[in-house]
Parts: structure tokens; sequence; C-alpha cells
């Protein structure tokens, strides 16, 4: 994780806080700790049939699919198939569109 406490620019201090973290949700942390406001998450695209199966330990996971095949929709359905670029969570029993 890359942090920026404080940027001075021109003189001026300047409260800047910016994270970069890599996740995999492959292995839950078993932690449930959300994450501070401005951090970004950059996950490396999986395909549908690499997810893990989504169960109540990787509630609310995210992952980033690059084969949805389903029309897009908030908290639809996620299919294989397609060539669409699709983030999805898991919602606890099966991953929906998010």
């Amino acid at each position: 994780m890359i942090r920026f406490a404080a940027v001075t620019v021109l003189g001026v201090a300047l409260g800047v806080f910016i994270a970069l973290s890599i996740h995999a949700y492959a292995q839950p942390t078993g932690t449930n700790t959300p994450a501070a406001a401005g951090v970004i998450t950059v996950n490396t695209p999986t395909t549908v049939g690499a997810l893990p199966s989504c169960t109540a330990a990787l509630q609310g996971a995210r992952a980033v699919v690059t084969n949805q095949a389903t029309a897009t929709a908030y908290l639809g359905a996620v299919t294989a198939g397609g060539s669409t670029i699709q983030g999805v969570l898991c919602n606890g029993s099966a991953w929906v569109q998010g």
C-alpha cells in the first residue's frame, strides 16, 4: 500500500491521502474492515469460471470478470460466455453484477 499523508504545493499544505492496494479474493482474510475514504482497490481481471464459490465467508468481496454474458443490470446475474468486462460482487450466496 502506498500512502501520501500531506503534500505542499507553492507553500500551501494540501491534506491529500492517496492509497493503492491490490487484493485477491480467493482467500478471505477474515477481516471485515471498510476501506478508508479515497482508497483505490485494483483488481486483476479474471473469468467468471475462475471466481471462487460465493459463500457467506466471502460476502462483500468484489472482483472484475472479462467474459460476462448477461445483460448489464445492477445486482443482475453473472454468466460466462460473453466479452463484457464487469465488476461483480459476492452477496453471500451468488456473484452478482455490481
